[in-house]
Parts: structure tokens; C-alpha cells; sequence
């Protein structure tokens, strides 16, 4: 019943030939074909951003509510609505692990999705490859230079091909 709420505040708040998708439990996918500019975009975002600051009546109870979206649009009427679908779908799955509530899909988040998942493709490899040292890092107390602990730490082999810098996450 929830969903059902979501779906109809999105559906009031979007032109009329959008689609809207459900994907999962306050996760939807929004589909504008023949949209116009990316402001028109970032206005609509902002639009149902507000529209879901108020509270949400359910089944007789007051519900504040944030859903995930994913959105993809074209420019143009030629664009197929089974590459919107796919491209909402990514933004989506993008949106939820970096905790976004609407999210674009666009050319650079296709290239950051695809860079992670070749990098997570390698670590897998490397894996099963045995190529991964395990290492015991000190934590000491500055104060009194005594050991209080230790991080355990999995580094790519030498050996490896491929390196990974120490800021970048591996999810």
C-alpha cells in the first residue's frame, strides 16, 4: 500500500507521458522519453524531492516516506524504452548504494559503473589466483607508543598486474 502511495505522488508530480515503474519496495525506475533538456531534469528532481518532505497518508496513518529512484531520459522520440528501462535500472542500483534518493543515469555514471565492476572482476580474479597477502598493521597509542591493537589488511601481490590505491573502496 505503500508503493501503491509512492507510485501516485510520483505519478502527480511527473509530466504526462513519463513512466513510472515500481522496482522493489520504495525503489522505482522513471522513464522520460522525449524530455527536453537535463534542467528540466534537475527540476523535476527537485519537484519530487519536496513532494516527499511531506508526510504520506496510508491506510489511515501519517508515513514519511524517501523512495529511491533511478531516472533515465532522451532528447529525442527515437530512443528505445527497453534502453530507458535498462539505463533507470542502473541508476537505481546506483542510488542505492550510495544511499541517493533520485538519481540520473547519464554517459560518466555508465563508465564509473563499469570501471567498478571490472576492478571488482579483477580482485575476484586475483583472488582465486592466490594473489592477495595478507598483512597485521600495528595500531599503537602515540601517547605511550604501546601496540593496542592491529588491522588486518589484504594487499594485492606484487606479482599482480594491477594495483589498487588505498582510498578506493572494493564493495
Amino acid at each position: 500500500s505503500l508503493n501503491k502511495t509512492i507510485a501516485e505522488l510520483l505519478q502527480t508530480n511527473m509530466p504526462s507521458e513519463s513512466q513510472i515503474h515500481a522496482n522493489g519496495n520504495l525503489q522505482f525506475d522513471v522513464l522520460l522519453a522525449n524530455f527536453g533538456s537535463e534542467i528540466k531534469v534537475n527540476l523535476l528532481a527537485a519537484k519530487l524531492q519536496r513532494a516527499f518532505e511531506q508526510m504520506l497518508n496510508v491506510e489511515n496513518l501519517s508515513v514519511l516516506a524517501t523512495p529511491y529512484i533511478g531516472c533515465a531520459y532522451a532528447l529525442k522520440p527515437d530512443v528505445q524504452s527497453e534502453d530507458l528501462l535498462a539505463g533507470a535500472r542502473l541508476a537505481l542500483e546506483s542510488a542505492l548504494n550510495t544511499q541517493q534518493s533520485f538519481l540520473v543515469y547519464s554517459d560518466a555514471l555508465k563508465a564509473q559503473l563499469s570501471e567498478q565492476n571490472e576492478l571488482e572482476n579483477k580482485v575476484l580474479e586475483t583472488f582465486s589466483n592466490d594473489g592477495l597477502t595478507l598483512f597485521l598493521q600495528p595500531v599503537v597509542n602515540l601517547k605511550d607508543a604501546k601496540c593496542v591493537g592491529a588491522e588486518l589488511l589484504l594487499r594485492v601481490a606484487e606479482q599482480s598486474k594491477f594495483s589498487i590505491y588505498p582510498g578506493l573502496i572494493v564493495e
